[in-house]
């Protein structure tokens, strides 16, 4: 075979430009290798011989070889993957996949997102992918050397837990109780929670506070308790401002974990309407307070028990005006009766004398208060207003706390539970249905149970309907009919369109379904007609298509009937004695294949469509393209002037021959046999 075949005017490129060797059985043949050649291509061969004194042979007729084309690998099998590990997922690949050149690792969810790559095999073996606690999916996947791909094997699911100790979010604690002591308080937890212990305990962290909605200003750091699951007890001292004596105090609580984290603050989790607890005859030895004991001024009204001081503990004329007190002296302390309209001064008693609170209705006559006495539009109290019964249903209203009155608004059922609460800090909180026509709301709104919340903007509902759209913790359904029913699923994850409801076995419903693992699937559940998976393959039974553009390859058995088939190769299926017929887009190229799929004649037009050539072979000029006469052939060349039949040389142009044309101008080239 010649180096070149530049000589003959035609092109070969460098990479074909082989030198022959003799075979080393028959040194009469010759052995040739082509290396480099592409897969499902068609080559051509034509040979020439080299005489010792330099000079060549004419071409021979071309020999066309189609190389075989190459299959999808081996989907890898039997790939072993644990339900749960600790710290990295193992992968095991006990065989490599047939014709394959790598095995990849596709994990899902976590940091692998929806899907990476996060190891390759090359050979069977194991694998261990570092990954953080969660829960992820594993599929393996077998290319070969050309980037041809197979189907994803077994889908596997693993379970990682972190390893050493997991340091878990704080749940929240209850179980929260107070002692009244002296000088303070002891708070006590029985070591609860309300959802759950969690793991990575540090601490309780307990604050201490004046108000039963922990906002800013009214509570403090308190102290910690470090037990966990056990009981606990601190004390927290009298500072006067967030724990007092004889007034309500508040504890919250938050849980802390090992990183620092602290949870969500428990509000309220214990209080006592009495606070801190002064000191009471028990607490102290007979006799031990003398008058040298006291400083000046140190006994004071409120320290003196209600008609302690009577008549005969006092010398006449003992106590004059500069003697007492401003406001020394209350109701309480004095008898019943003991003070008389001759016993007070002209104009002596005025408001700034009476202590707030003092004069209540049961010290009034009947009629004392008219709405004469009242000043128009305005009811003024230092202390609070209450309409109705305590501990019943009333409304009371107050400035500040007051005993068992809450500061703020609030309104009490008939049982003097709370259905109305608008402290003085913000926020309004109702026990029962709301109905409103129109108005508007800001700030958070939250319900009892937390099912619904609008924080910040933002609507979370944990469960109920919307319009037609059933919510709860796992899905988003539509609800307007039983069936057919819309549902996005989101820890799935899915999105599902079902005709009617499930049963036992799947069979004969009719459902649309997409979901990262299979991807789109449409049809009954046991036939699916319709489906295009992960990797782009799509299946279409008995399908229909009326218009479109279709890229890739069309496996079908099914008969395509009207329309127009544009910018495509069809070919007929190949027949063990006769070959197959394949019409070559783009060219306008109708090609005769024999058995083993090689080209061995073609029809195509030439000459801007002006000229029809009927022709033995594929080889042409101008490269062995597509364009050109064609080359060491017999043919049939139609034009609307001349018939020709010939046989061609090695570069296209005419041999010996039949010309017929129109005008009667008939030649013949070759020699005529008697």
């Amino acid at each position: 075979m010649a180096d070149t075949l530049e000589s003959s005017g035609q092109y070969l490129p460098k990479d074909l430009r082989i030198t022959s060797q003799p075979d080393a059985v028959d040194k009469n043949k010759f052995q040739v290798t082509a290396a480099g050649l592409k897969i499902n291509e068609q080559y051509v061969f034509q040979f020439q011989y080299v005489f010792p004194d330099g000079t060549l042979s004419d071409w021979s007729p071309s020999y066309t070889l189609s190389t075989s084309n190459e299959s999808a690998p081996g989907v890898p099998t039997g790939t072993i993957v644990p339900s749960t590990a600790t710290g990295s997922i193992p992968v095991e690949l006990p065989t490599f996949p047939a014709g394959a050149a790598k095995v990849d690792v596709i994990v899902t969810n976590g940091i692998f997102g929806l899907g990476k790559v996060a190891y390759t095999f090359f050979a069977a073996g194991k694998a261990t992918i570092a990954a953080p606690a969660g829960t992820y999916i594993v599929q393996l996947r077998a290319t070969s050397i050309s980037g041809v791909t197979s189907t994803v094997g077994t889908t596997h699911t693993i379970t990682i837990s972190d390893a050493g100790e997991t340091v878990q979010s704080p749940t929240n604690p209850n179980g929260f109780s107070i002692n009244r002591i002296l000088g303070g308080i002891e708070v006590v937890w029985d070591g609860t929670y309300a959802n759950g212990t969690f793991t990575g305990f540090e601490a309780i962290k307990i604050y201490v506070g004046n108000s039963a909605t922990a906002t800013s200003g009214t509570y403090k750091v308190g102290g910690v308790m470090t037990g966990n699951n056990v009981k606990n007890t601190i004390v927290i001292p009298v500072d006067g401002t967030y724990l007092r004596y004889s007034q309500p105090v508040y504890i919250h609580a938050a849980a802390v974990n090992k990183t620092g984290t602290e949870g969500t603050l428990q509000q309220n989790v214990a209080n006592n309407s009495l606070g801190a607890r002064s000191a009471i005859s028990d607490d102290l030895d007979n006799l031990i307070i003398t008058n040298a004991k006291l400083v000046d001024d140190a006994v004071t009204s409120a320290k003196i028990a209600t008609s302690a001081i009577t008549e005969t503990k006092i010398a006449a004329d003992a106590v004059t005006s500069s003697k007492i007190v401003a406001n020394a002296i209350t109701a309480d302390k004095i008898i019943s009766s003991a003070i008389t309209a001759d016993k007070i001064a002209t104009n002596a008693v005025t408001a700034t004398k009476i202590l707030a609170g003092t004069i209540d209705v049961s010290k009034l006559a009947a009629g004392t208060i008219s709405v004469n006495n009242l000043e128009a539009g305005n009811i003024n109290s230092t202390s609070y207003v209450r309409a109705g019964t305590a501990n019943s249903a009333r409304v009371e209203i107050s400035s500040a706390a007051v005993g068992t009155v809450l500061a703020g608004l609030h309104i009490y059922d008939s049982v003097g539970t709370a259905i109305l609460k608008a402290p003085l800090t913000g926020g309004l909180e109702i026990t029962g249905k709301v109905t409103a026509t129109s108005g508007s709301f800001t700030g958070d709104l939250y319900t009892s149970n937390n099912q619904f919340s609008v924080v910040s903007g933002s609507i979370t509902a944990l469960s109920g309907t919307i319009g037609g759209w059933v919510i709860n913790e796992q899905a988003f359904k539509s609800s307007a009919v039983a069936f057919p029913t819309i549902e996005l699923d989101p820890i799935s994850p899915k999105f599902e369109i079902r005709q009617s409801s499930s049963n036992s076995s799947e069979d004969g419903i009719k459902v649309i379904k997409i979901d990262p693992t299979f991807g789109i699937r449409a049809g009954v559940t046991s036939n699916f007609k319709f489906t295009v998976d992960m990797d782009g393959n799509m299946t279409a039974k008995d399908a229909i298509f009326s218009s479109g553009t279709f890229n890739g390859n069309i496996t079908s058995s099914a008969t395509i009937s009207g329309g127009v088939i544009s910018g495509a190769t069809v070919q007929t299926t190949a027949d063990s004695s006769f070959g197959s017929v394949r019409m070559v887009s783009p060219g306008g190229t109708l090609e005769v294949l024999n058995q083993s799929g090689s080209v061995i004649g073609q029809l195509y037009s030439y000459n801007s469509g002006t000229e029809l050539i009927l022709r033995h072979g594929s080889t042409r000029t101008f490269d062995n393209s597509l364009l050109g006469y064609p080359t060491s052939s017999a043919m049939l060349s139609l034009n609307p002037y001349t018939i020709t039949l010939q046989f061609t040389n090695g570069i296209g142009t005419g041999g010996t021959g039949l010309d017929i044309s129109s005008n009667g101008d008939n030649y013949f080239t070759g020699t005529v046999q008697s």
